[in-house]
Protein backbone atom coordinates (compact mmCIF):
# COMPACT_ATOMS: atom_id res chain seq x y z
CA UNK A 1 0.00 0.00 0.00
CA UNK A 2 0.83 3.63 -0.35
CA UNK A 3 0.79 5.86 3.01
CA UNK A 4 0.56 9.79 2.42
CA UNK A 5 -0.30 11.06 5.98
CA UNK A 6 -3.22 9.98 6.44
CA UNK A 7 -4.38 8.96 3.38
CA UNK A 8 -3.74 5.09 2.84
CA UNK A 9 -4.74 3.41 -0.48
CA UNK A 10 -3.84 -0.45 -1.68
CA UNK A 11 -2.85 0.81 -5.18
CA UNK A 12 -2.74 3.99 -7.34
CA UNK A 13 -6.00 4.25 -8.93
CA UNK A 14 -7.76 4.09 -5.48
CA UNK A 15 -9.88 7.21 -5.61
CA UNK A 16 -9.72 7.93 -1.55
CA UNK A 17 -13.67 10.27 -0.36
CA UNK A 18 -11.53 11.60 2.18
CA UNK A 19 -8.82 12.95 0.09
CA UNK A 20 -8.70 16.82 -0.04
CA UNK A 21 -10.11 17.81 -3.59
CA UNK A 22 -9.54 22.06 -4.37
CA UNK A 23 -10.06 23.36 -7.28
CA UNK A 24 -7.80 25.98 -9.27
CA UNK A 25 -7.71 28.84 -11.58
CA UNK A 26 -4.17 27.60 -13.46
CA UNK A 27 -3.17 24.54 -14.57
CA UNK A 28 -2.37 21.88 -12.04
CA UNK A 29 1.47 21.00 -12.23
CA UNK A 30 3.58 17.81 -12.98
CA UNK A 31 2.70 14.44 -10.84
CA UNK A 32 5.26 12.62 -12.25
CA UNK A 33 5.51 9.38 -13.96
CA UNK A 34 3.93 6.83 -11.73
CA UNK A 35 0.70 8.63 -10.69
CA UNK A 36 -1.48 7.93 -7.47
CA UNK A 37 -4.20 9.40 -6.14
CA UNK A 38 -3.25 9.33 -2.68
CA UNK A 39 -0.12 11.27 -3.55
CA UNK A 40 -1.38 13.88 -5.84
CA UNK A 41 -2.20 17.24 -4.69
CA UNK A 42 -5.68 18.38 -4.49
CA UNK A 43 -5.59 20.46 -7.38
CA UNK A 44 -4.97 17.03 -9.43
CA UNK A 45 -7.50 15.49 -7.99
CA UNK A 46 -9.71 17.87 -8.99
CA UNK A 47 -8.99 17.55 -12.79
CA UNK A 48 -9.10 13.68 -12.53
CA UNK A 49 -12.74 13.76 -11.33
CA UNK A 50 -13.58 16.54 -13.35
CA UNK A 51 -11.83 13.83 -16.47
CA UNK A 52 -13.95 11.18 -14.82
CA UNK A 53 -17.37 13.04 -14.13
CA UNK A 54 -17.30 14.84 -17.63
CA UNK A 55 -17.78 11.15 -19.09
CA UNK A 56 -14.43 10.41 -20.43
CA UNK A 57 -14.74 11.02 -23.63
CA UNK A 58 -11.71 12.76 -24.92
CA UNK A 59 -8.60 12.29 -23.86
CA UNK A 60 -7.63 13.92 -19.96
CA UNK A 61 -5.01 16.90 -20.83
CA UNK A 62 -2.49 14.56 -18.88
CA UNK A 63 -1.73 11.39 -19.41
CA UNK A 64 -1.06 11.03 -15.97
CA UNK A 65 -4.63 10.85 -15.51
CA UNK A 66 -5.27 8.73 -18.41
CA UNK A 67 -2.52 6.15 -16.71
CA UNK A 68 -4.05 6.33 -13.39
CA UNK A 69 -7.40 5.43 -14.78
CA UNK A 70 -5.74 2.66 -16.64
CA UNK A 71 -4.37 1.22 -13.48
CA UNK A 72 -8.17 1.32 -12.11
CA UNK A 73 -8.71 -1.09 -15.48
CA UNK A 74 -5.85 -3.00 -14.08
CA UNK A 75 -6.92 -3.67 -11.00
CA UNK A 76 -10.69 -4.70 -12.11
CA UNK A 77 -9.71 -6.87 -14.64
CA UNK A 78 -6.48 -8.39 -12.97
CA UNK A 79 -7.60 -8.63 -9.03
CA UNK A 80 -10.70 -8.01 -8.89
CA UNK A 81 -11.46 -10.21 -11.98
CA UNK A 82 -14.66 -7.92 -12.67
CA UNK A 83 -16.50 -6.39 -15.10
CA UNK A 84 -14.06 -7.81 -17.81
CA UNK A 85 -16.06 -7.11 -20.78
CA UNK A 86 -16.39 -3.72 -20.00
CA UNK A 87 -12.36 -3.21 -19.12
CA UNK A 88 -11.74 -4.38 -22.56
CA UNK A 89 -14.13 -2.37 -24.25
CA UNK A 90 -12.91 0.72 -22.12
CA UNK A 91 -9.80 0.42 -23.50
CA UNK A 92 -10.30 -0.26 -26.84
CA UNK A 93 -12.53 2.95 -26.78
CA UNK A 94 -9.56 5.17 -24.98
CA UNK A 95 -7.26 3.71 -27.69
CA UNK A 96 -9.84 5.26 -30.06
CA UNK A 97 -9.10 8.69 -28.56
CA UNK A 98 -5.70 7.90 -28.74
CA UNK A 99 -5.60 7.33 -32.92
CA UNK A 100 -4.32 10.37 -33.42
CA UNK A 101 -1.36 9.84 -31.81
CA UNK A 102 -0.64 6.95 -32.87
CA UNK A 103 3.28 7.38 -35.04
CA UNK A 104 4.36 9.80 -32.29
CA UNK A 105 5.73 9.92 -29.26
CA UNK A 106 3.11 11.17 -27.74
CA UNK A 107 0.98 8.34 -25.83
CA UNK A 108 3.75 5.27 -26.41
CA UNK A 109 3.74 4.49 -23.15
CA UNK A 110 0.03 4.31 -22.98
CA UNK A 111 -0.18 2.62 -25.90
CA UNK A 112 2.71 -0.66 -25.01
CA UNK A 113 0.70 -0.76 -21.46
CA UNK A 114 -2.76 -1.31 -23.23
CA UNK A 115 -1.76 -3.81 -26.10
CA UNK A 116 0.24 -5.66 -23.68
CA UNK A 117 -2.51 -5.94 -21.41
CA UNK A 118 -5.29 -6.85 -24.18
CA UNK A 119 -2.65 -9.58 -25.16
CA UNK A 120 -2.27 -10.57 -21.41
CA UNK A 121 -6.01 -10.90 -22.15
CA UNK A 122 -6.45 -13.23 -25.26
CA UNK A 123 -3.63 -15.73 -23.94
CA UNK A 124 -5.29 -16.47 -20.41
CA UNK A 125 -8.27 -17.59 -22.09
CA UNK A 126 -7.92 -17.72 -26.08
CA UNK A 127 -11.76 -19.08 -26.32
CA UNK A 128 -13.39 -15.77 -25.54
CA UNK A 129 -11.71 -13.94 -28.59
CA UNK A 130 -13.36 -14.59 -31.98
CA UNK A 131 -11.30 -13.09 -35.18
CA UNK A 132 -12.74 -10.07 -35.32
CA UNK A 133 -11.71 -9.40 -31.52
CA UNK A 134 -8.24 -11.02 -32.17
CA UNK A 135 -7.64 -9.09 -35.69
CA UNK A 136 -8.47 -5.43 -33.48
CA UNK A 137 -6.13 -6.47 -30.84
CA UNK A 138 -3.66 -7.12 -33.82
CA UNK A 139 -4.19 -3.70 -35.59
CA UNK A 140 -3.88 -1.76 -32.09
CA UNK A 141 -0.24 -3.32 -31.39
CA UNK A 142 1.88 -0.64 -32.60
CA UNK A 143 5.13 -2.09 -32.06
CA UNK A 144 5.84 -5.57 -32.24
CA UNK A 145 8.63 -7.20 -29.58
CA UNK A 146 9.39 -11.36 -29.01
CA UNK A 147 7.40 -11.23 -25.72
CA UNK A 148 4.45 -9.90 -27.52
CA UNK A 149 4.58 -12.34 -30.33
CA UNK A 150 3.97 -15.22 -28.38
CA UNK A 151 0.30 -14.58 -27.04
CA UNK A 152 -0.99 -14.02 -30.82
CA UNK A 153 1.07 -16.82 -32.17
CA UNK A 154 -0.55 -19.25 -29.35
CA UNK A 155 -3.93 -18.21 -29.97
CA UNK A 156 -3.60 -18.73 -33.96
CA UNK A 157 -2.30 -22.21 -33.17
CA UNK A 158 -4.80 -23.03 -30.44
CA UNK A 159 -7.49 -21.93 -33.30
CA UNK A 160 -5.96 -23.95 -36.49
CA UNK A 161 -5.35 -20.44 -38.21
CA UNK A 162 -2.63 -19.74 -40.71
CA UNK A 163 -0.71 -17.08 -39.85
CA UNK A 164 -1.27 -13.82 -41.30
CA UNK A 165 0.90 -12.00 -43.96
CA UNK A 166 0.93 -8.87 -41.82
CA UNK A 167 1.98 -10.53 -38.68
CA UNK A 168 4.36 -12.20 -40.81
CA UNK A 169 6.10 -9.68 -42.05
CA UNK A 170 6.16 -8.40 -39.15
CA UNK A 171 8.12 -11.08 -37.47
CA UNK A 172 10.55 -10.97 -40.43
CA UNK A 173 10.85 -6.98 -39.52
CA UNK A 174 12.38 -8.06 -35.89
CA UNK A 175 15.44 -9.78 -37.35
CA UNK A 176 18.35 -7.36 -36.93
CA UNK A 177 19.32 -8.04 -40.64
CA UNK A 178 16.02 -6.69 -41.83
CA UNK A 179 15.93 -3.66 -39.68
CA UNK A 180 19.37 -2.34 -41.98
CA UNK A 181 17.80 -2.85 -45.34
CA UNK A 182 17.30 0.45 -47.12
CA UNK A 183 14.25 -0.92 -49.42
CA UNK A 184 12.13 -0.89 -46.55
CA UNK A 185 12.72 2.42 -45.25
CA UNK A 186 12.48 3.75 -48.67
CA UNK A 187 9.45 1.98 -50.25
CA UNK A 188 7.78 0.61 -47.66
CA UNK A 189 4.31 0.53 -49.27
CA UNK A 190 5.40 -1.21 -51.98
CA UNK A 191 7.97 -3.49 -50.49
CA UNK A 192 4.87 -4.71 -47.78
CA UNK A 193 2.42 -5.86 -51.07
CA UNK A 194 5.48 -7.38 -52.69
CA UNK A 195 6.34 -9.36 -49.30
CA UNK A 196 2.47 -10.11 -48.72
CA UNK A 197 2.14 -11.76 -52.25
CA UNK A 198 5.53 -13.71 -52.02
CA UNK A 199 4.28 -14.78 -48.89
CA UNK A 200 0.51 -15.79 -49.83
CA UNK A 201 2.08 -17.52 -53.29
CA UNK A 202 4.52 -19.47 -50.67
CA UNK A 203 2.26 -20.17 -47.84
Amino acid sequence: GNWNGSLWATDPSEVLLHAPVRQTTTPAGDMGYWPWYSRMEPEHRFEYLSWLASGRKSLPTNDGYLYLYFYGIERRLLVDEADRAWGLQEIVRLRKLDERRVGTREGRSFRMYSTGLLWFEISRTPNLFDEKAFDRVVCLTERWTPQMMTAPLAWLASKERPLPAMMARRIAASDPTAQRSVVTKRVPDEFNELFETRYRETF
